[in-house]
């Protein structure tokens, strides 16, 4: 007669339960119980009862390159062989139930889109299990972030020959966490892509070559996703001469020649003289 165990106990009845084991997960089952007596007596009719075994999820979530700034891809992969039996997928993101997904499914189709109510910059759980009759199985998740959008203004403001002040613009439709600020010389200072991350919608750069024009790329970071790179360019106050000087030897009297010496840590591409009296 197998294993039988007391469920319950009250007053007037004990509940009695067996446990069935090795069946095919998510598959449904009809139970029969009938009572046996001395040489297995049979009862004449059974009672019985429907139940669904919970189904497993074995599939594998994956992010997919079509995650964008206002929508999420995934993807999911095959079932173990030993998967049992289910009727859907169902895919949530951040517990809000989007799309189901019948088993059968070619391997080309096993994409899930996303793409209302998306935020820029979001950092989103998406869940998946599978559904047998009313069984659900676990769960399982996957983090997805979608790319931030771009800033919408920089500003470069030259402080002195040294120093340059930017500032910069988020998108108010995008969250972020950081922004990547890079900066690069055309002529002299041609050191690749130096930059600086902060958290802040400005910085100051105080060790650039007077003269010089820069481009500065500003980047918006939410977690491990960027955004388009939008650009500024200015160009650096240049230094005066370190001496200026009049050469005597070549004065007339209409004429003076004058004569300066150009700092060494500046760009200039060519001088102006003016005079007045």
């Amino acid at each position: 007669l197998g294993e039988w165990t007391v469920a319950t106990t009250t007053s007037d009845e004990t509940t009695l339960e067996y446990e069935i084991r090795n069946l095919e997960s998510g598959q449904k089952y009809n139970v029969q119980v009938y009572g046996l007596t001395v040489g297995d007596v049979q009862s004449q009719e059974a009672t019985q009862t429907e139940a669904t075994v919970k189904p497993q999820i074995t599939a594998d979530l994956d992010e997919a390159d079509g995650t964008s700034t206002n929508k999420v891809v995934i993807t999911y992969g095959e079932e173990d062989s030993d998967a049992g039996v289910f009727d859907n997928y169902v895919f949530t993101i951040d517990s809000d139930p989007v799309d189901r997904k019948e088993k059968e499914r070619g391997d080309s189709d096993r994409v899930v889109t996303f793409d209302e109510n998306i935020e820029a910059g979001h950092h989103y759980t998406v869940t998946a299990y599978t559904e047998s009759g009313d069984e659900e199985s676990e769960t399982k998740d996957l983090s997805v972030t979608t790319k931030p959008l771009k800033v919408t203004v920089v500003t470069a403001t030259p402080l002195s020959g040294y120093e340059v002040k930017l500032t910069w613009t988020p998108d108010p439709g995008s969250i972020q966490d950081s922004y990547d600020v890079r900066y690069q010389g055309k002529y002299q200072d041609t050191t690749l892509s130096r930059y600086e991350t902060t958290s802040d919608t400005m910085t100051t750069f105080s060790v650039l070559l007077p003269g010089e024009e820069y481009t500065y790329e500003v980047v918006a970071i939410s977690r491990d996703q960027r955004s388009k790179t939008t650009e500024e360019t200015a160009v650096q106050f240049p230094l005066p001469p370190s001496t200026v000087s009049i050469d005597t030897d070549e004065t007339t009297t209409s004429r003076l020649t004058v004569q300066w010496t150009p700092t060494t840590e500046t760009y200039v591409e060519q001088w102006r003289v003016e005079y007045q009296v």
